[in-house]
């Protein structure tokens, strides 16, 4: 049973989205880390945390996201 560490993760996004007659212009940005692992022979599980960040013309839209994610996988 071992440990694998993927390579961290990164985003940026640059643009405008349209709301009814609203426009939005928006940065969003991130970053991430995932870790998996073999637990038994047919088990394996990978936990995942992800930022994101989020700056809007429209300051209600505005958002800081915090993710954390466990992912179980059984193989018959």
């Amino acid at each position: 049973m071992f440990a694998t560490r993927r390579p961290p993760s990164f985003s940026f996004e640059s643009g405008t989205e349209t709301h009814g007659l609203e426009q939005e212009d928006l940065i969003r940005y991130g970053a991430g880390l995932s870790v998996s692992r073999t637990i038994t022979e047919k088990l394996s599980g990978t936990v995942s945390y992800m930022w994101l960040k989020k700056n809007s013309s429209i300051p209600a839209r505005d958002y800081n996201q915090n993710r954390l994610v466990l992912n179980l996988i059984y193989q018959f």
